[in-house]
């Protein structure tokens, strides 16, 4: 078959839509970077690049290629097609992220081994539950002594994020970046239209701030928890954290909302050991998995 690789131009890049996720069909016509393949003038696969971490940095944001054409290599010469592409602009690195969850998890591991891309690493955990169905029964049969925000360990407490002050504020605020505070990336105070106040909470110790739980609407039916923070120096975090995410469950059921989503990062290793091994039946869980590449090597 004769197959004509392009870098795309932005007018180009739009007959490619239905090529990648809703969400990063903004970076098509502007914005980010495309390389494509026809195949008799027609569109016949897509890898659609942004800016990473970094000026010098690529994410890898989609790679597809429709199903008639693969198995071919036609998507590790697009891959390579937009490495060279990145390369020649000026960009020392690529990386990218998936869910194993993704039907074409193991045709992406596959091809990026191919273009000998590091070992793929895990990232996040991501945990699925339904408030009014099992999840919701698991939490109200396993963990009562949670429904009180008294449930986290002497000298904690707990309020909710909507009783916050302005000098709590401002001190959360001036705490990024700072040893055992949090990352820039990582600023509470994002999406703040979409946050839910009365779900999400602070966490004091001895009158302090010292932490966090942030959660979002992004479905009328579903929640995301965003954010789970305690500063690193703290002892009993590990503890402190499972209180703080199961008490919030409670007010979940509370709010009425069915549906739940949570990434957790996987050095949080009392959070993950809750999610595969108490949470494990009555939801779904997937790792989000990570691989990158030094370009030009």
């Amino acid at each position: 078959m004769a197959y004509r690789y392009d870098i795309l131009s932005p007018e180009q890049s739009l007959q490619f839509d239905a090529m990648t996720f809703p969400a990063y069909r903004r970076f098509l016509g502007g914005g980010g970077v495309a390389a494509g393949v026809w195949f008799k003038d027609e569109p016949a696969g897509l890898a659609l690049c942004g800016q990473g971490n970094g000026r010098t940095t690529a994410e890898l944001l989609s790679l597809y290629v429709a199903p008639f054409h693969r198995l071919g290599g036609v998507g590790t010469s697009l891959l390579g097609l937009a490495e060279a592409m990145l390369t020649a602009g000026g960009m020392d690195k690529m990386h990218t992220t998936w869910n194993e969850t993704m039907t074409g998890s193991p045709a992406l591991r596959a091809l990026l081994a191919k273009r000998k891309w590091c070992a793929p690493y895990k990232r996040l955990l991501t945990l699925r539950g339904d408030m009014s169905g099992a999840f919701g029964s698991q939490v109200r049969a396993k963990y009562p002594r949670y429904e009180s925000a008294d449930c986290v360990p002497r000298g904690y407490s707990l309020g909710p994020w909507a009783d916050m002050t302005s000098a709590e504020r401002a001190i959360i605020l001036s705490k990024q970046g700072q040893p055992n505070w949090y990352a820039p990336r990582s600023n509470p105070f994002r999406e703040e239209k979409f946050l839910v106040p009365n779900m999400s909470q602070v966490l004091r110790k001895e009158g302090e701030v010292v932490g966090w739980l942030t959660v979002h609407r992004t479905m009328p039916d579903t929640l995301r928890y965003t954010d789970v923070f305690i500063r690193s120096d703290l002892k009993r975090a590990g503890a402190v954290a499972i209180a703080m995410v199961t008490h919030a469950f409670w007010l979940h059921m509370a709010e009425g909302t069915p549906k739940l989503t949570m990434g957790v990062e996987r050095d949080n290793e009392p959070l993950i050991r809750m999610c595969e091994n108490r949470m494990a039946m009555c939801s779904t869980l997937g790792w989000t998995w990570g691989a990158e590449k030094h370009l030009g090597v």
